[in-house]
């Protein structure tokens, strides 16, 4: 089994092709035989950022391949891609592959946010170190 947590994110694609992180985490995927992709962020804003995400959890659904699927489902547009048949689309996404939940919906179930500050006891030479891999700047502040 396998969960991916932010999959609108780690599947999209970039600048019309898809990006090493999604080719390998397809990959990687793909024999995988339970997947459950969990995203935050509504997948209604790029239609055809879907695929894939359909497609590792009902294989074949929205067609044999990506270009099959944006074919039947867009046209292009003056700049983007549009959907020509984006209600369908959305109810073939919504009966087989998502659940949708709005945040309404879920924020009695949650916990009150929780925030907790670990101090980490590190050496100077350790700390300039992660440091200067996050900022490119030593750290100063003693």
């Amino acid at each position: 089994s396998a969960v991916l947590d932010e999959s609108h994110t780690a599947l999209k694609a970039s600048e019309g092709r898809d990006s090493d992180r999604a080719v390998c985490l397809l990959q990687l995927l793909e024999p995988v035989p339970m997947k459950l992709l969990l995203t935050g962020t509504p997948s209604i804003t790029r239609l055809a950022d879907m695929y894939h995400q359909a497609n590792l959890v009902a294989p074949g659904l929205l067609g044999p391949s990506k270009s099959d699927f944006l074919h039947t489902f867009f046209t292009m547009g003056s700049a983007h891609r549009v959907c020509k048949m984006s209600r369908q689309l959305s109810l073939v996404l919504h009966h087989f592959v998502m659940v949708r939940r709005t945040k309404a919906q879920v924020q009695s179930e949650l916990p009150e946010k929780e925030c907790t500050l670990v101090l980490l006891d590190i050496t100077k030479q350790h700390r300039d170190q992660l440091v200067q891999q996050f900022t490119a700047e030593p750290f100063t502040n003693e």
